[in-house]
């Protein structure tokens, strides 16, 4: 691999995918830094060659947000995750069932800072996107309307303790 990579130039398209088997390889071997570092280069050579908003990068602002997210780094993970959603927003219509996956990522991460409004906000968008979509069956839709209670529930909880 090493003597491939020496003979490519360091903004190489080559480099993408060798980068991106390396990065996958360190993240199964649960090493999530090294993983984070060849995605971040392949963003580096993809931005040489792309615009700034093209769906190619998502992939890997999402491994890269998921392993902030991982590391417990929430503010780099949701920077992250909101480029991806930024660039969905720009490239499909705002209502496209990918951009509720990014959502439903980000509320994630808002949710494990205890950010609860925000993650209602989120919630509520991956709602409203999936019923556009007709994507979501009758028990999903049970299940992301439990979610909204429980953050609902949960900041609830957080006014009362404050109160108290």
């Amino acid at each position: 691999m090493e003597p491939v990579l020496k003979s490519l130039e360091s903004n190489d398209p080559k480099r993408i995918s060798i980068y991106n088997h390396i990065g996958s390889l360190y993240e199964n071997l649960k090493d999530s830094s090294i993983a984070m570092t060849y995605y971040e280069k392949i963003i580096e050579i993809q931005l040489n060659f792309l615009p700034s908003h093209h769906l190619d990068l998502t992939v890997y602002y999402i491994k890269i947000g998921s392993i902030h997210q991982i590391l417990k780094d929430y503010c780099a993970s949701l920077l992250n995750f909101q480029k991806d959603i930024e660039i969905g927003e720009k490239s499909f219509r705002r209502n496209h069932s990918d951009l509720s996956t990014s959502q439903e990522k980000t509320g994630k991460t808002l949710q494990s800072v205890k950010a609860y409004l925000s993650v209602l906000e989120y919630l509520k968008s991956i709602f409203e996107i999936d019923q556009q979509l007709s994507t979501l069956g009758q028990t999903d839709s049970v299940m992301l309307q439990e979610k909204i209670v429980i953050i609902y529930d949960k900041m609830k909880s957080k006014l009362d303790s404050y109160a108290n």
